[in-house]
């Protein structure tokens, strides 16, 4: 697991960072806008993706 503050980084938007795993050869099964599993909203603070190797 991989976690991402997005204060130390760039904070990519859903659309960029499914671009981003596409080309690393991933595949995304599940992404939640915060740690309690709730969706991706225009507020969400944070990304969670799970993604695996395809």
């Amino acid at each position: 697991m991989l976690r991402v503050d997005r204060t130390s980084l760039r904070f990519l938007d859903v659309a960029t960072l499914d671009a981003f795993l596409v080309g690393a050869g991933f595949e995304t099964e599940a992404r939640y806008g915060d740690w309690h599993r709730g969706p991706v909203t225009d507020t969400s603070r944070e990304i969670i993706t799970i993604a695996r190797r395809k």
